[in-house]
């Protein structure tokens, strides 16, 4: 579906430059805009599990893997090797090919939270410092030292990456009934805004 909805351009033929061969246009390339943003008040927010590819999730939403393009349009997806979520065996793989050794090597350090008496946070987690960082905050006139082995603590190069990948799990899943809304707009919006350089089939032509 949606390489069917691509616009076409035409390329001189170099072997016969008197005629021109019509391929997808791969580049045009449609995001969400604030119409279509107005519709993730109609979606569902879901967690990817392991292993599942948009494919996937369309199947569990639609009963058709046909939709799995509009899942990725509305999250605004066009790497999925690098913006979906990798499975644990991919994960591992990539990791393991990207710092060898190094996997369990540290990476940088971060804070931990830190409360006083009363339940106020007096430091947040995840702030990157260095190993050496201490921290001191004052509660009703008194001084609390803390020292770096208990604010501080250090993360892998494999935690990190298992972070980032688990970032990319939550996504917005459009209710059914916005399918065709969506696809709609879509198609409307993937064609070229003028007819400067098209031939009678609406297709670009493109010298070089």
């Amino acid at each position: 579906m949606y390489f069917k909805e691509l616009p076409e351009i035409l390329y001189r033929d170099f072997l016969n430059p008197s005629k021109y061969k019509p391929v997808k246009n791969f580049f045009r390339r449609v995001r969400t805009k604030d119409d279509l943003n107005s519709l993730l008040t109609y979606t569902t927010s879901y967690t990817v599990q392991d292993g599942e590819t948009p494919e996937l999730v369309s199947l569990r939403f639609y009963n058709t893997v046909e939709y799995y393009w509009v899942i990725l349009l509305v999250n605004n997806i066009i790497d999925v090797k690098n913006e979906w979520p990798m499975s644990t065996q991919e994960l591992n793989d990539s990791i393991y090919e990207k710092y060898g050794d190094n996997i369990y090597a540290t990476r940088y350090h971060e804070t931990v939270e830190v409360r006083n008496s009363y339940g106020q946070v007096m430091l947040e987690s995840g702030i990157i410092v260095n190993s050496n960082f201490t921290f001191e905050y004052t509660e009703n006139g008194v001084t609390t030292f803390l020292p770096s082995s208990e604010v501080v603590v250090e993360v892998t190069n494999f935690e990190h990456e298992e972070r980032l990948n688990e970032r990319k799990r939550v996504v917005y899943i459009p209710r059914p009934n916005q399918i065709n809304n969506i696809i709609n707009q879509f198609e409307t919006l993937i064609k070229y805004d003028t007819n400067y350089g098209m031939d009678d089939q609406e297709r670009r032509i493109v010298d070089v």
